[in-house]
Protein backbone atom coordinates (compact mmCIF):
# COMPACT_ATOMS: atom_id res chain seq x y z
CA UNK A 1 0.00 0.00 0.00
CA UNK A 2 2.85 2.37 0.82
CA UNK A 3 4.47 1.68 -2.54
CA UNK A 4 1.16 2.40 -4.27
CA UNK A 5 0.90 5.68 -2.37
CA UNK A 6 4.43 6.70 -3.30
CA UNK A 7 3.85 5.81 -6.96
CA UNK A 8 0.56 7.69 -6.85
CA UNK A 9 2.32 10.81 -5.61
CA UNK A 10 4.86 10.50 -8.39
CA UNK A 11 2.30 9.98 -11.15
CA UNK A 12 -0.08 12.69 -9.95
CA UNK A 13 2.59 15.37 -9.79
CA UNK A 14 3.15 17.93 -12.54
CA UNK A 15 6.34 16.17 -13.69
CA UNK A 16 4.45 12.99 -14.56
CA UNK A 17 1.86 14.90 -16.54
CA UNK A 18 4.60 16.34 -18.72
CA UNK A 19 6.51 13.06 -19.05
CA UNK A 20 3.48 10.94 -19.90
CA UNK A 21 1.71 13.33 -22.29
CA UNK A 22 -1.08 14.30 -19.93
CA UNK A 23 -2.22 10.84 -18.89
CA UNK A 24 -0.75 8.16 -16.68
CA UNK A 25 -2.05 4.97 -15.07
CA UNK A 26 -3.89 5.52 -11.81
CA UNK A 27 -2.07 3.41 -9.20
CA UNK A 28 -4.49 4.52 -6.49
CA UNK A 29 -7.45 3.04 -8.37
CA UNK A 30 -5.42 -0.09 -9.09
CA UNK A 31 -4.44 -0.53 -5.42
CA UNK A 32 -7.97 0.18 -4.22
CA UNK A 33 -9.65 -2.24 -6.59
CA UNK A 34 -7.17 -4.95 -5.59
CA UNK A 35 -7.68 -4.18 -1.90
CA UNK A 36 -11.47 -4.11 -2.25
CA UNK A 37 -11.40 -7.48 -4.02
CA UNK A 38 -9.07 -9.11 -1.50
CA UNK A 39 -9.73 -7.47 1.90
CA UNK A 40 -12.55 -6.47 4.21
CA UNK A 41 -14.54 -3.28 3.60
CA UNK A 42 -12.95 -1.43 6.52
CA UNK A 43 -9.42 -2.18 5.24
CA UNK A 44 -10.32 -1.04 1.74
CA UNK A 45 -11.88 2.15 3.14
CA UNK A 46 -8.86 2.87 5.33
CA UNK A 47 -6.49 2.34 2.41
CA UNK A 48 -8.68 4.55 0.22
CA UNK A 49 -8.64 7.32 2.80
CA UNK A 50 -4.84 7.13 3.15
CA UNK A 51 -4.26 7.24 -0.62
CA UNK A 52 -6.84 10.00 -1.03
CA UNK A 53 -5.17 12.01 1.73
CA UNK A 54 -1.83 11.67 -0.09
CA UNK A 55 -3.41 12.67 -3.39
CA UNK A 56 -5.09 15.67 -1.77
CA UNK A 57 -1.65 16.83 -0.69
CA UNK A 58 -0.44 17.21 -4.26
CA UNK A 59 -3.66 18.21 -6.01
CA UNK A 60 -5.12 21.65 -6.38
CA UNK A 61 -8.65 20.50 -5.57
CA UNK A 62 -10.59 20.91 -2.36
CA UNK A 63 -9.08 19.38 0.78
CA UNK A 64 -10.56 15.95 1.41
CA UNK A 65 -12.05 15.66 -2.07
CA UNK A 66 -9.87 12.80 -3.24
CA UNK A 67 -10.07 11.06 0.13
CA UNK A 68 -13.87 11.07 -0.03
CA UNK A 69 -13.90 10.06 -3.68
CA UNK A 70 -11.54 7.12 -3.19
CA UNK A 71 -13.42 5.90 -0.08
CA UNK A 72 -16.64 5.95 -2.11
CA UNK A 73 -14.89 4.03 -4.89
CA UNK A 74 -13.62 1.39 -2.46
CA UNK A 75 -17.08 0.94 -0.95
CA UNK A 76 -18.69 0.76 -4.40
CA UNK A 77 -16.24 -1.89 -5.60
CA UNK A 78 -16.71 -3.85 -2.37
CA UNK A 79 -20.49 -3.73 -2.82
CA UNK A 80 -20.08 -4.84 -6.43
CA UNK A 81 -18.07 -7.87 -5.32
CA UNK A 82 -21.05 -9.02 -3.28
CA UNK A 83 -23.34 -8.80 -6.32
CA UNK A 84 -21.07 -10.07 -9.11
CA UNK A 85 -18.29 -12.64 -9.11
CA UNK A 86 -15.09 -10.94 -10.25
CA UNK A 87 -12.30 -13.45 -10.73
CA UNK A 88 -11.33 -13.43 -14.38
CA UNK A 89 -8.78 -11.20 -16.09
CA UNK A 90 -11.33 -9.54 -18.35
CA UNK A 91 -13.65 -8.72 -15.44
CA UNK A 92 -10.77 -7.13 -13.51
CA UNK A 93 -9.79 -5.23 -16.66
CA UNK A 94 -13.33 -3.87 -17.05
CA UNK A 95 -13.61 -3.08 -13.36
CA UNK A 96 -10.37 -1.07 -13.37
CA UNK A 97 -11.39 0.79 -16.52
CA UNK A 98 -14.83 1.59 -15.07
CA UNK A 99 -13.36 2.61 -11.71
CA UNK A 100 -11.05 5.21 -13.26
CA UNK A 101 -13.84 6.58 -15.45
CA UNK A 102 -16.34 6.67 -12.60
CA UNK A 103 -13.98 8.48 -10.24
CA UNK A 104 -12.65 10.92 -12.82
CA UNK A 105 -15.84 11.67 -14.75
CA UNK A 106 -18.63 11.26 -12.20
CA UNK A 107 -17.56 11.45 -8.55
CA UNK A 108 -14.81 14.07 -8.66
CA UNK A 109 -16.61 16.50 -11.03
CA UNK A 110 -19.71 16.26 -8.84
CA UNK A 111 -17.59 17.05 -5.78
CA UNK A 112 -15.95 19.97 -7.59
CA UNK A 113 -19.42 21.29 -8.42
CA UNK A 114 -20.40 21.14 -4.75
CA UNK A 115 -17.20 22.79 -3.51
CA UNK A 116 -16.41 25.30 -6.27
CA UNK A 117 -19.46 25.58 -8.53
CA UNK A 118 -17.58 24.38 -11.63
CA UNK A 119 -19.98 22.72 -14.03
CA UNK A 120 -19.55 18.92 -14.15
CA UNK A 121 -20.35 19.00 -17.88
CA UNK A 122 -17.46 21.37 -18.49
CA UNK A 123 -15.10 19.01 -16.66
CA UNK A 124 -16.56 16.03 -18.52
CA UNK A 125 -15.99 17.73 -21.87
CA UNK A 126 -12.50 18.84 -20.87
CA UNK A 127 -11.18 15.56 -19.42
CA UNK A 128 -13.16 12.74 -21.08
CA UNK A 129 -10.43 11.59 -23.46
CA UNK A 130 -7.72 11.86 -20.80
CA UNK A 131 -9.67 9.67 -18.36
CA UNK A 132 -10.46 7.14 -21.10
CA UNK A 133 -6.75 6.79 -21.87
CA UNK A 134 -5.92 6.73 -18.16
CA UNK A 135 -8.54 4.03 -17.58
CA UNK A 136 -7.16 1.95 -20.43
CA UNK A 137 -3.55 2.24 -19.24
CA UNK A 138 -4.61 1.47 -15.65
CA UNK A 139 -6.55 -1.59 -16.76
CA UNK A 140 -3.64 -2.85 -18.88
CA UNK A 141 -1.20 -2.27 -16.01
CA UNK A 142 -3.65 -3.91 -13.61
CA UNK A 143 -3.42 -7.37 -15.11
CA UNK A 144 0.28 -7.96 -14.28
CA UNK A 145 0.09 -5.80 -11.16
CA UNK A 146 -2.69 -7.96 -9.67
CA UNK A 147 -0.55 -11.06 -10.17
CA UNK A 148 2.39 -9.38 -8.43
CA UNK A 149 0.22 -8.14 -5.57
CA UNK A 150 -1.35 -11.57 -5.14
CA UNK A 151 2.09 -13.21 -5.01
CA UNK A 152 3.37 -10.67 -2.51
CA UNK A 153 0.29 -11.18 -0.32
CA UNK A 154 0.68 -14.96 -0.51
CA UNK A 155 4.36 -14.78 0.46
CA UNK A 156 3.57 -12.44 3.32
CA UNK A 157 0.85 -14.70 4.73
CA UNK A 158 2.99 -17.84 4.37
Amino acid sequence: MAAGGALDLLLEGPQARRLLWGCAPDPAALALVWLALRAEAWAASAGAFALGFLRDGVSAGPAGGWALTLVLLALLVKALTYAVEINRSWSVFLLLFAAVLFVGLVLYPFLMYIFTGISPLKLLYQYFSIYCIQGLTTALLGLPAFRLLDRAAAERSA
